[in-house]
């Protein structure tokens, strides 16, 4: 269906913002997009969000007029649940957006890096993030119950990962390391940040788990 490959890209999208979106808090060197380079990484982000705010505006008009079609059962779930998830990765991209951007700027302004330690806490939760968005995507695309049962369960598996790392993290802060100390806020933001994220995805995956009715959740 049409409008689901439009939400699944939709979804790529997103991921593209979300990789983007750690690669200032790694390094001080200026970053330019991946996909354009003529753009900086910044004016990449905000592309692509301005993309996301029309795309969700274009394809919830669509799905809305769908929905007062004569549907069965299983049409008028899969419909409701691409609404859901289109106004899901719309919040997604203003997270990036507005909160990652703005967190930029505090760091920047700080001139402090992460421990080494907390750069590769940071790269890692960052990374399953990111695979969770593929995930979604091909869930998507393919329409895939099983894959949104994944999706969910590894939600839950990153929630404790995000536990562990802040644990450790505040251990560092505990011995009084320098750059801990120095760079704790923007370090406990960003994990707020990747947190949230997380969860979106993890609602996503449940929309998508619901597309099978004969499925328990």
């Amino acid at each position: 269906d049409v409008s689901r490959k439009e939400v699944a890209r939709m979804t790529k999208i997103v991921q593209r913002m979300v990789s983007a979106g750690i690669l200032p808090f790694m390094s001080d060197h200026p970053h330019k997009d991946a996909i354009y380079p003529e753009l900086s990484l910044l004016e990449g982000i905000e592309m692509r969000e301005k993309k996301i705010d029309f795309l969700e505006e274009k394809i919830s008009e669509y799905l809305i007029q769908l929905a007062q079609q004569p549907l069965t059962v299983d049409q008028a779930n899969e419909i409701m649940g691409l609404v859901s998830i289109v106004s899901d990765l719309e919040s997604m991209a203003d997270i990036v957006y507005r909160d990652l951007l703005r967190l930029m700027e505090k760091k920047k302004a700080l001139g402090v890096d992460f421990s080494p330690e907390g750069h590769t806490e940071l790269e890692q939760f960052h990374l399953k993030v990111v695979k969770q968005l593929s995930r979604l995507e091909m869930a998507i695309d393919e329409t895939d119950p099983e894959k949104g049962l994944k999706i969910m369960s590894k939600m839950e598996k990153y929630l404790d990962l995000d536990t562990q790392l802040r644990t450790q993290h505040l251990e560092r802060v505990r011995r009084a390391r320098p750059e801990s100390l120095k760079t704790h806020e923007i370090h406990m933001e960003l994990m707020d940040i990747f947190k949230q994220l997380n969860v979106y995805a993890g609602n996503i995956g449940k929309v998508i788990a619901n597309w099978n009715p004969g499925r328990p959740i």
